[in-house]
């Protein structure tokens, strides 16, 4: 008995090693503190790593919008309308006390919005929108490129809500990046932070 549980320390202390081991690298940063359209991100996607995580803080923009994001390959902007997206809201609302849970979905769009819904407040007063993007072997020419979303941010009209999207692009293809925007207005605040999870 005792030898059986000190095996199992044994296996779940290597287990945590090589998680540490592994861990996120962060290979490029972009902070936004005055008004521009768009915010790219391109040739950061190597054979180094399958998985990347975008971390997102404080974004907002010049009106309540929605953000949203194309790839890119070979550092241009994939704009065909082969962007099919799903997720779910959860958002409470002070004036009726209730928390409802909604499903949205977005087919062959020409972007990919990162919320659904209703839209995001304009100003920064909560913070602005923060989460993460997470992108899956984007180098592999044979799969259809994904994303999935997993954000916090007060709506226009001040509900409090937490927003998951996942979606693709439907041809397969290698992405060698992406790039965001707060749909049909200025980006005006907000910082970009990518990582890639070493293999």
């Amino acid at each position: 008995s005792y030898c059986l549980f000190n095996s199992s320390l044994i296996f779940w202390y290597s287990l945590i090693k090589s998680a540490s081991s592994a861990g996120l690298v962060t290979l490029a940063t972009q902070t936004v503190s005055s008004a521009v359209s768009t915010i790219t991100f391109d040739g950061y996607f190597t054979s180094d790593y399958n998985f990347y995580r975008l971390y997102i803080t404080g974004w907002s923009g010049s009106a309540a919008s929605k953000p949203a994001m194309q790839f890119r390959a070979s550092d241009t902007a994939l704009t065909a309308s082969s962007y099919r997206t799903t997720g779910f809201v959860n958002n409470f609302d002070s004036s009726n006390g209730l928390l409802d849970a909604n499903k949205y979905g977005a087919w062959d769009a020409s972007l990919a919005k990162l919320t659904l819904g209703t839209n995001l407040e304009e100003t920064d007063a909560q913070g602005g929108m923060g989460g993460t993007v997470d992108f899956y072997d984007p180098l592999n020419a044979s799969t259809k490129p994904t994303f999935l979303t997993h954000v916090q941010s007060e709506q226009d009209g001040g509900n409090v809500a937490i927003l998951s999207v996942g979606g693709y692009y439907n041809v397969a293809t290698a992405i060698s990046g992406f790039t965001l925007e707060w749909q049909n207005h200025d980006c005006d605040a907000g910082t970009f932070t990518l990582s890639g999870v070493k293999k």
